[in-house]
């Protein structure tokens, strides 16, 4: 029991008394008034606790949110700069082999040539004049020219270059959203380097339709190449 200051008449009485003793002054109703401002002050003080934990689980929710979006932004653009420089090394190594199939075609369309027309020539009288004299037939001049080391070398090499491009190709599929059409484009300018190489390991037709091929598969190529290379995002 707790004792409290009578309003009317300033003694000390009961706080749990209906009235004053000493002067009769009601206190029930001023007792459930007080504990009603108690109550709402609690109420009060829970729902400012309440907003401020809601608050602080928004912007919780909102800085997580920052630093997720920022992470993707981050990730994606890690990804597109890796998907880019896998390109431009497949772009590489289908120009440099591809640089070696257009020699080695050049190479096959003159000792064809020669062999056919008997034209003397330096580069080509070891294949077309083996044995110093010419050979009856160009396929013989053809052969000892794939079977003469330095093209077998050449042929390895292609063949090593197609591996790793196949390779790079796979490592190609799935590209960003930014780099949709340079896929499209990659795989045409795949097709034309395999048709490009494939003539260069076995020539086919005659001497005129071998070079008509060849020009055309070249001239393919490249156009593919530089069509690519414009098509290509600045990922610094």
């Amino acid at each position: 029991m707790a004792l409290i200051i009578c309003p009317e008449c300033s003694k000390e009485i009961s706080n749990h008394v209906k009235s004053c003793p000493h002067c009769g002054f009601p206190l029930s109703e001023e007792s459930n008034e007080t504990q009603k401002v108690e109550i709402a002050s609690v109420n009060l003080k829970m729902e400012a606790s309440k907003k401020k934990k809601l608050i602080t689980l928004i912007v919780s929710i909102l800085v997580i949110g920052v630093i997720v979006f920022v992470g993707y932004l981050s990730y994606s653009k890690q990804k597109a700069k890796e998907y880019s420089t896998n390109v431009n090394l497949l772009m590489s190594e289908m120009l440099s082999s591809g640089s070696d199939a257009e020699s080695l075609m050049n190479l096959t369309s003159k000792v064809w040539y020669n062999s056919i027309y008997k034209k003397f020539d330096n580069e080509t009288d070891k294949y077309t004049r083996k044995n110093g004299y010419w050979e009856s037939d160009f396929n013989n001049s053809l052969d000892y020219l794939f079977n003469d080391s330095s093209t077998k070398t050449k042929i390895e090499n292609i063949k090593s270059s197609e591996v790793k491009v196949s390779e790079m190709m796979k490592k190609s599929q799935n590209p960003p959203k930014e780099y949709e059409k340079v896929y499209d484009t990659l795989l045409e300018l795949n097709s034309s380097y395999q048709a490009t190489i494939g003539l260069a390991k076995s020539p086919q037709g005659n001497i005129t339709s071998y070079n008509n091929s060849k020009n055309e598969k070249i001239s393919k190529f490249m156009e593919l190449y530089k069509k690519l290379q414009t098509q290509l995002p600045n990922n610094n």
